[in-house]
């Protein structure tokens, strides 16, 4: 084998490793793949596995990066393709009064649902306390 041979083998080993995991985790799961599947799946030792990859969670990282990066490229460039007005309304949104929660680590914001109303809470057949709930109810409210 040539020194040029000798040096891609442990790229190509790494890269039929990642192809052979994604093809197990797809039919069995993440979960019912075990390391020494994809050992027997490529002819090799569970030890050839460890050279590459410490633990299965970084075999998994391994194969899910280049998805995470081709996802952060699509967020990115639609990113750049938003309108002023949709930056304007998120703005405005982000910086609006009451409890909102983050949306994919981004900083706009979606705002959380509101508590429901009496007649509500009744349809749905939820049990609250009314002497504890965020609403306050009157008389007219309760029929």
């Amino acid at each position: 084998m040539s020194a040029a041979t000798l040096a891609a083998a442990p790229t190509d080993t790494r890269q039929r490793l990642i192809d052979a995991a994604t093809s197990l985790f797809i039919r069995h799961s993440f979960a019912g793949t075990s390391l020494q599947m994809i050992a027997d799946e490529l002819g090799l030792t569970k030890a050839a596995i460890y050279h590459h990859f410490r633990t299965r969670e970084q075999l998994l990282t391994a194969v899910l990066e280049p998805i995470i990066g081709e996802l952060r490229m699509v967020v990115e460039e639609a990113e750049t393709l938003r309108g002023a007005h949709a930056r304007r309304v998120n703005n405005v949104a982000a910086g609006s009064p009451g409890r909102h929660i983050p949306f994919l680590g981004h900083r706009t914001a979606a705002p959380l649902p509101t508590p429901c109303t009496a007649p509500a809470r009744r349809a749905s057949g939820r049990a609250y306390d009314t002497e504890q709930s965020p609403i306050p109810t009157t008389q007219a409210q309760e029929r």
